[in-house]
């Protein structure tokens, strides 16, 4: 599940997938499983796409 994250308005780093969280405010409370999962899916999805162009 993706969460929106805002750390001008004081938001936590979530544990869930974040890509603005990630990019912005790099955390440990992110590596886990399931958001390497996510990010391997998202990153496999666009180097297919990429290879279709």
């Amino acid at each position: 599940m993706h969460k929106t994250f805002e750390r001008h308005k004081g938001d936590k780093v979530p544990h869930t997938f974040s890509r603005h969280a990630s990019v912005h405010a790099v955390s440990k409370v992110q590596y886990n499983k399931r958001n390497a999962a996510i990010a391997l899916v998202l990153a496999t999805s666009l180097v297919g796409f990429m290879n279709d162009l």
